[in-house]
């Protein structure tokens, strides 16, 4: 994904516009994942087969430069785009109780199977739900990992679907800091603006 420019900025949060996506606000204690340690990231995600195409990813601020404070947290933004052949989910249309098990069983086992053989583990998974962002509906899963022996990670994964794409932003922060990081998060999820097709 390309990103094509930082719009406008007001309080502490900054609205940028991704190509082909559409718009999020993110804290300014956030930044674009860029330079040396974007380039480590790559080698990290073909070990865990994680594609790094059609993918924008906001981290803590000053770990581009990897500045020593900047480890002392974990928080990220990650959106993704997926091309296929997907319906167009109507904000309105009904996903049965019945719907969300699947699809949430699914997804515990992507989870699983994903991470299988690799330095993460799947602490639990809280669940699947629908939500509507600015009148776009998206479907929720969230769960808990930990990387090897770090703290672990509280993951909410949204996926929107949008005619012959699907736009996934996944926010996730360390437990341990939520009071750092989840209204943040919150705030940008709440301000996804997606481009309609």
């Amino acid at each position: 994904l390309t990103l094509l420019c930082s719009a406008f900025s007001w309080a502490q949060y900054t609205t940028y516009e991704i190509e082909n996506v559409g718009t999020i606000s993110v804290s300014d204690d956030m930044e674009l994942q860029a330079g040396a340690y974007a380039e480590q990231i790559r080698g990290v995600l073909n070990i865990l087969r994680v594609g790094a195409n059609d993918r924008v990813v906001f981290q803590q601020k000053n770990l581009n430069t990897l500045e020593e404070d900047s480890f002392g947290t974990y928080a990220r933004i990650i959106v993704e785009t997926y091309y296929g052949d997907y319906a167009t989910m109507n904000p309105n249309q009904r996903v049965t109780v019945q719907d969300l098990q699947t699809i949430g069983k699914a997804m515990k086992q992507k989870l699983q199977n994903d991470f299988s053989g690799t330095p993460i583990k799947l602490l639990s998974f809280l669940g699947t739900t629908t939500v509507k962002i600015n009148n776009q509906l998206a479907i929720k899963s969230s769960y808990t990992r930990q990387y090897a022996d770090n703290p672990p990670v509280r993951v909410d994964y949204y996926v929107f679907q949008n005619r012959d794409r699907t736009h996934n932003i996944t926010l996730s922060y360390r437990i341990e800091d939520a009071t750092q990081w989840k209204n943040k998060l919150q705030h940008s999820i709440n301000s996804v603006k997606i481009i309609k097709r």
